[in-house]
Formats: structure tokens, sequence, C-alpha cells
């Protein structure tokens, strides 16, 4: 067996040690699918709600480790590029602080013509 098992002196096999990484490849949640099928079911849902905005000329906004404050967010345009813009909650508007990518070059990018 791969996994490492936990034993009494006298030799009785208690349970087996199994990685955590391992787990979400075997455990099923209770609608029928395990950790890994819904984090993938998860991800092709996000990429279509990216892809529908994009068509619709709908920049969506995220945050990721290139955001530095609670006001700061990550804005993906249609156009595939990345923009750094503050987001000012009493005027409800955004302001750009630096571009991050340029078009076509985002981490949305490859949702443009889904």
């Amino acid at each position: 067996d791969e996994h490492q098992s936990i034993k009494k002196k006298s030799d009785i096999v208690l349970g087996v040690v199994i990685p955590t990484e391992d787990l979400a490849s075997v455990i099923m949640l209770p609608h029928g699918k395990t950790i890994v099928e819904t984090e993938q079911d998860a991800l092709e849902l996000t990429r279509a709600m990216y892809a529908d905005a994009f068509r619709k000329g709908v920049p969506m906004f995220y945050r990721d480790k290139r955001v530095q404050s609670s006001h700061e967010f990550v804005r993906a345009n249609p156009d595939g590029s990345d923009d750094l813009v503050s987001f000012d909650a009493a005027t409800r508007s955004y302001t750009l602080i630096k571009n991050l990518a340029l078009a076509g070059k985002g981490f949305w990018a490859d949702v443009i013509s889904a």
C-alpha cells in the first residue's frame, strides 16, 4: 500500500494515513461529486460567466495577490487586459491605479473567444 499504516504494538492496523491532497479526489460530497469534480465545475462556471460578461462588453472584478488593500480590485476588461483599480464606496466609482496586462494578455484573456 502507498499510504502509511497506523498500528498498535500488537501489529493490529488501526488506520491508514492518507495525505489530504489525495482525499480531494475520493471524498464524495452530498451532491454526489468529489471535491476535485466540484472545483472543476466551479471553474467552468466562472469561465463561462467571464466569457458572457466580456461578450456583452462588461468588465469583471476580482482580487488576487496583486491587490494590496481592501478597496482595490483587479478589473478584467473585455479586451483581455487587466487593470488595478480602487473602488470608492461613497461615489460607487472605480479609479485606475495602473495597467497590469495589455489587451489579450490578462489572466482571463483566454475566455474572450469562448
